[in-house]
């Protein structure tokens, strides 16, 4: 099998393992494993934390791209988690700010919330645009058990924060 192929079999296991939590933590867990599969995300990911994430940053918009930074989760279980991580985001767009990065950033609702409560979620989201003011905050589309929420908590933050946007993916 050449490496390539081995590559797009990592890459495959990686989207799979990151939306089951028991599989994610096996794979955290097993060095060997996570080793094998991290060799497959590099070229998608920016880093294991936001130093090595906008040292990448930087060297792409070098090279004339506009990147996205996001601080990598979904589904919180606990308020504290999610406001862990909103907290994250923000840090996210200050090192933005005082970089003068030419990034956006990109967060699943879930991962600030939505799992919870849209209440929630949406207060968590409006720390995040309020701070954001002049970078772009894209929600990613999730799950279809949760598009209608998204797509509601979206409409809901476009009527306050002008840099709120969505990716919507259709594929076949």
């Amino acid at each position: 099998m050449m490496e390539k192929d081995l590559l797009l079999m990592g890459s495959d296991a990686l989207r799979k393992s990151a939306m089951n939590k028991e599989v994610k933590e096996y794979v955290l867990s097993n060095p060997i494993l996570f080793k094998t599969l991290k060799k497959a995300a590099e070229r998608y990911i920016g880093g294991e934390n936001l130093d090595e994430t906008i040292l990448k940053v930087i060297k792409e918009n070098k090279e004339g791209f506009k990147c996205s930074i996001e601080f990598m989760g979904e589904n919180t279980s606990t308020v504290k988690e999610a406001n862990d991580a909103t907290k994250e985001f923000i840090r996210v767009i200050r090192e933005i700010k005082s970089q003068h990065l030419n990034s956006t950033i990109s967060l699943d609702l879930s991962h600030i919330g939505l799992a919870i409560s849209k209440e929630i979620c949406f207060e968590n989201l409006s720390e995040i645009c309020k701070e954001s003011q002049g970078i772009e905050v894209i929600i990613s589309a999730e799950g279809v058990d949760r598009t209608d929420d998204v797509i509601e908590i979206y409409k809901k933050g476009t009527k306050e924060f002008d840099d709120l946007s969505i990716w919507i993916f259709y594929g076949y």
